[in-house]
């Protein structure tokens, strides 16, 4: 690819010669690439940028969670704190506590990835249509302290 049709690509590329696309990823041994993210979604904490999808595979991975989006709430001294906001699956509604699932994301991250914002449980988490979690929608109802 030599640039955008009809643009001015220069600030397209990185120094290395790479493309921007947003797109956090990374290539392995066999140069093969994985998508892992998205930099408009990631978060900072303190001095690190953590990535929401690796805590969002994690309580996924819990045996109670449907589905999970994980959002910062701002802090004024850390920057962000990562706040999971889940949907139970039929059989754990009333029986799994948010406490629960944050203590299980907890003892499976670093000390930086700790849910510091905690966990909401809703009903049901907003999508696109094509079916990717509507992050700000679920950011602003955080912020507006209406879950």
């Amino acid at each position: 690819m030599s640039g955008y049709y009809n643009m001015d690509s220069s600030k397209c590329w990185d120094a290395d010669g790479w493309l921007k696309t947003g797109e956090v990823s990374y290539y392995d041994e066999d140069n093969c690439f994985y998508i892992v993210d998205r930099m408009k979604d990631m978060l900072k904490f303190q001095s690190w940028y953590l990535a929401p999808a690796k805590i969002e595979g994690i309580l996924l991975s819990h045996p109670a969670v449907d589905s999970a989006v994980v959002i910062g709430l701002p802090h004024a001294e850390d920057g962000d704190h990562p706040v999971a906001v889940v949907v139970l699956r039929y059989y754990a509604v009333g029986r799994v506590k948010s406490e629960d699932i944050q203590n299980y994301v907890d003892q499976r991250v670093e000390d930086h990835y700790k849910l510091r914002g905690g966990v909401r449980i809703v009903d049901h988490i907003p999508v696109t249509s094509s079916g990717k979690n509507r992050r700000a929608i679920m950011k602003d109802l955080i912020l507006r302290d209406e879950i």
